[in-house]
């Protein structure tokens, strides 16, 4: 792989990194000062914001990106796939100013209702955001922008939120629904942050109605959709959640006792955002340019080379993470049980991206996230929380088996490569349960993990 893209991809995920960290920062505070139940109603409505900064940070851009490095005429796919994202977000906006009145109701809490509002501005702000980090993406010299571009997007959105937050511990806010809406406006002010950091980068000229296509154009929102549809699989299994969790919680306790499970529960969603930090900028950043079946090995592998380790560490610090962050210990194992998600997620999600659109990944998908919703329902009502995280992973396992299976002959898994970074993690455990303090713990298993990497050549079968 070019030099510049190599060059561009690690600025990308080193942005990545640090605006995940940057989520882990404003989501303590959030949770420490909000309580579990002041938590439980911002993640409620989280998952459908983050849902449509996937579109605007991943799926369209890479689908634009793709488009563009196939396609001479770079206006009609801009103008294309800026009119159809408009239309769409238009559309899902009247949706939500005619309905939203139900929705919260929907998930057990009417006073969830008004949080849905502020979506409708990230909405209207998401087509020019994503056409613009698609013409990024497709040219290796400004790749690098789009991770400015998105540390800026989450430094403004934090910065919203943090003021939100100190005018609750003021008293100015009083009312949790209230805290929980004014930090969801903060989607809208970062993405416009983010948008005129870079803006000047990209010729709005290049957006002409006369070189709309709307056939063109709907090919590349299906691919589009598609990258979305795997992109936001752990999200939807959030949303699934939102939506059973209280409701099947509320019949063994009260809806407070439940509220208050549900906030614990979500603790692991921004660790485990934070631990598969590198696969998105890695997949929009090499998958446009892979061309035959070893790149698509050296992506597996770059994938399973982060998701394994941070899997393995992160299991064995939950306890001391769990104390650190959130002040208790509890629901560790069910914490503990949802950070198998990293490595099975990871891979899903390579798969899928790399693999063409089709009603077999719809299917795949769709499965299982039926698979999620029964044994949420089934599970819960025997298990209690515990029974939503054995769900997660059910589900992620028999997503992933099936798209091995139906991409045995396309992607072809790096079996040797594989073997040799899980020896390093093997070798790596032990050391993990040498020191009781938390820092020093993370800290060996880096180093450790890091030697054994470099002594078993895995780094070289990069450039076989």
């Amino acid at each position: 792989m070019k030099q510049k893209l190599l060059k561009g991809a690690f600025w990308v995920t080193l942005a990545s990194l640090f605006v995940k960290v940057l989520s882990i920062v404003y989501k303590i505070p959030y949770q420490n000062l909000t309580g579990d139940k002041g938590f439980y109603i911002y993640q409620q409505i989280y998952p459908l914001y983050a849902l449509i900064q996937q579109v605007g940070s991943f799926a369209l851009p890479l689908a634009v990106s793709e488009a563009m490095l196939k396609d001479k005429d770079k206006e009609r796919v801009l103008s294309s796939s800026f009119v159809l994202t408009l239309i769409c977000g238009l559309i899902l906006s009247f949706g939500i100013i005619s309905f939203y009145p139900f929705l919260g109701k929907i998930m057990g809490d009417s006073n969830l209702n008004v949080l849905f509002l502020p979506l409708i501005l990230v909405l209207l702000l998401l087509p020019i955001v994503a056409i613009v980090r698609g013409y990024l993406y497709h040219q290796e010299d400004t790749l690098g922008l789009v991770g400015i571009s998105t540390t800026f997007e989450q430094l403004f959105r934090i910065l919203v939120i943090i003021i939100v937050l100190q005018m609750y511990v003021h008293h100015k806010i009083t009312n949790l629904y209230h805290v929980a809406f004014l930090s969801l406006i903060g989607y809208a002010c970062g993405m416009i942050t983010g948008l005129l950091v870079v803006i000047w980068r990209f010729n709005l000229k290049s957006i002409s109605l006369t070189k709309i296509d709307l056939k063109y154009g709907t090919v590349i929102l299906k691919r589009s959709f598609f990258l979305l549809l795997t992109a936001t699989i752990l999200l939807f299994m959030q949303v699934i959640d939102s939506f059973t969790i209280i409701n099947t919680l509320g019949k063994q306790m009260t809806l407070e006792e439940a509220m208050v499970i549900k906030g614990i529960y979500d603790r692991s969603l921004p660790l485990i955002q934070t631990a598969i930090f590198y696969a998105f900028p890695l997949l929009t950043t090499f998958v446009p340019h892979a061309r035959n079946q070893q790149d698509y090995q050296r992506i597996i592998l770059a994938i399973i080379s982060f998701a394994l380790p941070a899997t393995v560490g992160l299991i064995k610090v939950m306890p001391d993470v769990n104390l650190l962050l959130f002040k208790d210990r509890n629901l560790t194992q069910v914490l503990q049980v949802n950070a198998l998600i990293i490595v099975l997620y990871a891979l899903v999600l390579t798969y899928a991206t790399m693999m063409k659109p089709s009603k077999k990944l719809l299917l795949i998908v769709l499965s299982g996230l039926l698979i999620k919703l029964v044994g949420n329902v089934v599970l819960i009502n025997y298990g209690g929380i515990l029974g939503a995280s054995v769900s997660n992973i059910i589900a992620l396992i028999i997503m992933l088996v099936l798209l091995i299976i139906v991409n045995q002959k396309e992607l072809v898994l790096p079996s040797k490569s594989i073997l040799k970074v899980i020896i390093a993690v093997i070798v790596m455990i032990p050391f993990l349960f040498l020191v009781k303090n938390l820092y020093i713990t993370i800290l060996i298993g880096i180093v450790i993990y890091g030697i054994t990497f470099y002594l078993l050549k895995i780094h070289q079968d990069f450039y076989q």
